[in-house]
C-alpha cells in the first residue's frame, strides 16, 4: 500500500496530503495565494458556506425572545414560560405540539441563555460551513425536535432551551469527522476525540446536576449523529486535481429526502408518546383543573428544567 506524506496548511494548520495544490479545508492556494485571498475558489468543504449568518440569525431570535419575556414579567416563572411556549407535557398531550419547536427558543435565566448562545456560536458556524446552510437548518431543527420529544416522553417537568439542538450539532460534527477522519489527518482525529469528550462530559454533568433536562440532550445528540451520517459529505482524494472531491449525492432533493424521513419518524414517535401520556396522572390532573375545575393544579419553579 502506498503511503502518502502530509504537510500542514500555512493558513488553517490542517494536516493535508503533500500532493494538495489547494487546501481542502480552507481553500488556501499554494501557487497563487494573493488571487485566492481576493477570489476564493469553491473547492473546499468550508467554501460551501462562507458565512454563518443562519447561526447568528437563530442567536438573535433567541436573544429577542428572552428580552421580550424579561420586559413582560418574570422570565423564569412557570406561567411566563408556558405562555411563551415552553415544553409543558399536559398542553402538548392536549394537542399543542408546536411547543416542541417553540421551547427551543426559550431560556430560563441569563446563565442558561449565555451558555446555549455561546455553544451555538461555536458549533453552529462549524456545522453551517461543513454541511452547508440547508443541511445546517435540517440538522438544527430536526435534532432539536427529537430533543424536545425525548424530554416530553421521559420527563414531566416544564423545560425549555436550545441545547437539544446544540447537542444535535455536536452529533453531526462527530459523524462528519468520523466519516472523513482520513482527510483531516491527525488534527481531524484530535477534533473527533475532543468533540466526543465534550458530548460525554456534558451528559455526565447533566445526570449529576439537578435542574437539567438530560433527556433532551440525549435525544438531540442521537438525532444529530444519525442525521450527520446521512448528510455528511464523503470525500476522496483526486490526484489529478490535487484536492478532495465529494462523491455524495448532491442537491436539495437529497437533503429534503433525508430530512423528510427523519421528520416522519419524529411524527410517528410523537404519536406513540402522546398516546402514552393521555393516561398519565399529570395529564388527568391537568384536565381536572382546566376542564372541570375539580382538581388542584399547582405550578412550581422547582418543576422547571433547562435543556
Amino acid at each position: 500500500m502506498t503511503e502518502f506524506k502530509q504537510k500542514k496548511c500555512p493558513k488553517c494548520s490542517s494536516q493535508i496530503f503533500i500532493e494538495h495544490l489547494i487546501c481542502p479545508v480552507c481553500g488556501f492556494d499554494y501557487e497563487n495565494e494573493k488571487i485566492e485571498e481576493e477570489q476564493p475558489i469553491d473547492k473546499s468543504i468550508v467554501q460551501k458556506s462562507k458565512t454563518d449568518y443562519l447561526t447568528k440569525a437563530i442567536m438573535v431570535c433567541i436573544g429577542i425572545i428572552w428580552l421580550v419575556m424579561k420586559y413582560v414579567g418574570d422570565a423564569t416563572s412557570p406561567e411566563m414560560l408556558i405562555l411563551f411556549g415552553a415544553k409543558f407535557n399536559p398542553l402538548i398531550t392536549d394537542g399543542e405540539y408546536w411547543r416542541l419547536l417553540t421551547s427551543m427558543f426559550i431560556h430560563i435565566g441569563i446563565i442558561h441563555l449565555f451558555f446555549n448562545l455561546y455553544a451555538l456560536f461555536i458549533l453552529g458556524k462549524s456545522v453551517e460551513c461543513f454541511f452547508g446552510k440547508i443541511d445546517f437548518l435540517v440538522i438544527y431543527f430536526i435534532s432539536g425536535l427529537w430533543g424536545s420529544l425525548f424530554s416530553y416522553a421521559f420527563n414531566n417537568s416544564i423545560s425549555a432551551g436550545a441545547s437539544g439542538a446544540v447537542f444535535g450539532l455536536i452529533g453531526a460534527l462527530i459523524s462528519f469527522f468520523a466519516i472523513n477522519r482520513e482527510m483531516f489527518g491527525e488534527s481531524g482525529k484530535k477534533t473527533l476525540i475532543s468533540t466526543i469528550f465534550i458530548a460525554v462530559l456534558n451528559l455526565v454533568i447533566g445526570f449529576s446536576t439537578s435542574g437539567i433536562d438530560n433527556y433532551a440532550h440525549i435525544g438531540g445528540l442521537l438525532g444529530g449523529l444519525s442525521l450527520g451520517v446521512g448528510l455528511t459529505p464523503r470525500y476522496k482524494f483526486d490526484f489529478d486535481k490535487g484536492i478532495y472531491d465529494s462523491f455524495k449525492i448532491q442537491g436539495l432533493s437529497r437533503t429534503l429526502l433525508i430530512g423528510s424521513i427523519y421528520f416522519l419518524f419524529f411524527v410517528s414517535a410523537l404519536a406513540v408518546a402522546v398516546n402514552e401520556n393521555k393516561d398519565s396522572d399529570e395529564f388527568l390532573k391537568f384536565k381536572g383543573k382546566y376542564l372541570t375545575g375539580n382538581e388542584n393544579w399547582v405550578l412550581s419553579k422547582s418543576n422547571e428544567q433547562w435543556f
